[in-house]
């Protein structure tokens, strides 16, 4: 049994990736190799990774709650794990969430934009590109997740 159902589990992953989309979020790596990242907002840290290392599906979106041990110390428990799976409606989100997330770790946001530009300053051609970046700060998130 899981904290939440499946239509609370889609809301919340929504609204983590706009929180992390304007910034209100920041996460961090959480390991060596570059695929799991990690963020604690109040009692709670959260994970997503490449389950496998190679930065697509399977995705692990993992709860943690912050809880203050019999010793005293403050440890965290897991509370829930999402996986991406068949037929899943966690997948698109999930898989939307890592990628913006390990973007803006890399610090990739902005970073085609400017990529563009200095090709415009060589060829004359647009300064940016025909297609736009959906993980740019300029661009709005959706306002309703598309499912």
């Amino acid at each position: 049994m899981d904290v939440m159902d499946s239509d609370s589990q889609l809301a919340f992953l929504w609204r983590i990736i706009k929180a992390t989309e304007s910034g209100s979020v920041e996460w961090s790596k959480n390991d060596e190799q570059g695929f799991c990242y990690e963020t604690r907002i109040g009692k709670f840290s959260y994970l997503i990774e490449s389950v496998d290392g190679d930065d697509v599906a399977p995705h692990a979106f993992r709860i943690f709650r912050w809880v203050v041990s019999s010793e005293g110390k403050n440890e965290p428990t897991q509370v829930a794990e999402w996986v991406t799976g068949s037929y899943s409606p966690l997948n698109d989100p999930l898989q939307e969430l890592y990628v913006l997330v390990k973007r803006k770790v890399l610090g990739y946001i902005g970073l085609a934009a400017e990529m563009f530009a200095s090709l415009a300053e060589l060829d004359g051609g647009p300064p940016t590109p025909d297609v736009a970046d959906p993980f740019s700060p300029d661009e709005s998130p959706a306002d309703e997740p598309p499912f």
